[in-house]
């Protein structure tokens, strides 16, 4: 049987952020995003002390980068699985907070893990469409950021990217040529439907709602 190094220590049960992890995000907050990059933030008043969910609608591969710079505690990405496939990139993928999903089905093990990083007070980034638009409008929301709430009772915190759609590696890099946006709402919470599964398309619903208005 295969196994994977959790974001957990053994003994304590402390999230550790991996050590390529925190030189990657030394690299991006503190030279990156300052000397490079046009970002602008609006309601960073909105992040709640962890737990919590980030969810945000996917444009590009450089969104979770700049989604990195809204919290300053430790946060974790799922990536499709097909990522963790060869050796190599898995250790990358791990070295930078990531833990693999299997797309288009329930994934127990990716659940568990997402569970476990929450109860110890992490943070974690789920883009609600499962994959980047193609066409630059926000496509149909899966439930996965929903259902991951309502099971570990965190708030969900919507966000807003815009500006990132097409932008190449190497043009993300050229000093202040893009102009890039993000716009965090106010936390969202399920309460009130009468059934666990009416909550979850209830709190779906009220997502993609929010990130709409936080794109327009």
């Amino acid at each position: 049987m295969k196994t994977h190094t959790s974001p957990f220590t053994k003994d304590s049960q402390l999230i550790r952020k991996p050590l390529l992890y925190r030189f990657a995000r030394y690299l991006l907050t503190g030279l990156i995003k300052p000397l490079l990059l046009d970002l602008t933030i609006e309601g960073s008043e909105n992040i709640p002390s962890p737990p919590f969910i980030l969810s945000a609608n996917h444009l590009n591969w450089s969104d979770p980068l700049l989604l990195v710079c809204l919290s300053k505690h430790p946060t974790f990405f799922m990536g499709k699985a097909e990522l963790f496939r060869n050796p190599l990139s898995s250790f990358f993928m791990r070295s930078l907070a990531g833990y693999p999903v299997k797309r288009g089905e329930i994934d127990r093990n990716a659940l568990l893990e997402s569970m476990r990083i929450l109860k110890q007070k992490g943070v974690i980034v789920l883009f609600p469409e499962g994959t980047r638009s193609q066409t630059g409008e926000m496509g149909l929301f899966e439930a996965g950021a929903a259902y991951l709430s309502l099971k570990a009772g965190v708030p969900i915190v919507p966000v807003g990217i815009k500006g990132t759609y097409k932008v190449g590696i190497i043009s993300f890099f050229i000093p202040k040529k893009h102009k890039f946006y993000l716009r965090v709402g106010i936390p969202l919470q399920g309460r009130g439907a009468s059934s666990f599964k009416d909550e979850v398309v209830k709190l779906t619903a009220e997502l993609n709602k929010s990130i709409i208005e936080l794109i327009s």
